[in-house]
This record gives C-alpha cells, structure tokens and sequence, in this order.
C-alpha cells in the first residue's frame, strides 16, 4: 500500500494474470509497484473492469445495485480551545429515522462532518427553520452549526 500516490495501471504477465500496479507517485513521476495480490480500491473499479479486455479477456457482465443512501461530508478547521473527546456521533431511532452523523478530528488541525440517511428523498443536510446548511457558506473556515456547540460527550 502506497499513500499519496494514484493507480494508473494494472499491471500483467504474459500468462494474463495480474502481477503488480503501475503508480503515479507524490511528486509525479510513474513506478511500477509488483505484488501478488492486486486490489482496484480506486474510481470505482475502472482499472479492474478495463483489464480482462487488456489481457484478451471478455470484460464481466455489469449489475447495478442501488443502496439508496444520501450524504454531505464536510471539512472544517477546528476553532480555539480544548476539547475532551474523540469523536460524536449521532444514531438515529430506527426506523423512525435513518439520519446519522459524525463528526472526527482529522489531520492538520481539522474536522471532518458526515451526515446520512438511506432513502433518496430524505436529505439529511435540511434542519429545521433558522438552522444553517452544512455547506452553506464555503467561503468560511467553519466550524457550522450544529456542529460549533460543545460537546459534552
């Protein structure tokens, strides 16, 4: 595993067999990572889906399975003062609801917010009158409501 860096290519031996990855490193130029075992874990597939027809391989049939879920994510910096935990998260009362949310400590000093909900039509980014969009004001460096308040837990 390599961090920073973007697959370009699977690459194959002459027996067709997929026998290491050809990589665009941090600062750009390409390297040819081998390995035994070869997992697509980028732009959905795209490498993994192209490379029977590479090797002279018809390409597998595709099926589409929809999850039906929604969900914003958002960074922010984290404003001045401490803070005694790691993590808040919020789960919902199934089913009455299937709103979550999270919010985590992340590199360089900053948060990241997720919020979800499975069905198309329920976005969980709307909160009620007088409450601010999570991606409202992008111009912003944060933190946005509900998500400024103290957490006590």
């Amino acid at each position: 595993m390599r961090d920073g860096c973007r697959a370009l290519h699977i690459v194959a031996s002459k027996d067709g067999s997929a026998t290491g990855v050809r990589l665009e490193t941090k600062d750009g130029s390409d390297e040819t990572l081998p390995g035994d075992l070869v997992i697509d874990a980028s732009r959905r597939g795209a490498l993994a889906l192209s490379f029977p027809e590479e090797t002279g391989r018809p390409r597998p049939e595709q099926a589409n399975i929809g999850i039906d879920l929604t969900y914003a994510t958002r960074t922010s910096a984290v404003p001045e003062g401490s803070r005694n935990w790691k993590a808040v998260v919020t789960i919902p009362e199934m089913p009455a609801s299937s709103r979550t949310g999270y919010l985590v400590p992340i590199e360089g000093n900053r948060w990241i917010a997720r919020s979800s909900a499975n069905g198309i039509s329920k976005y969980p980014w709307v909160r009620s009158e007088g409450e601010r969009d999570l991606d409202d004001d992008k111009s912003s460096p944060g933190p946005y409501p509900p998500y400024n308040r103290n957490p006590t837990c």
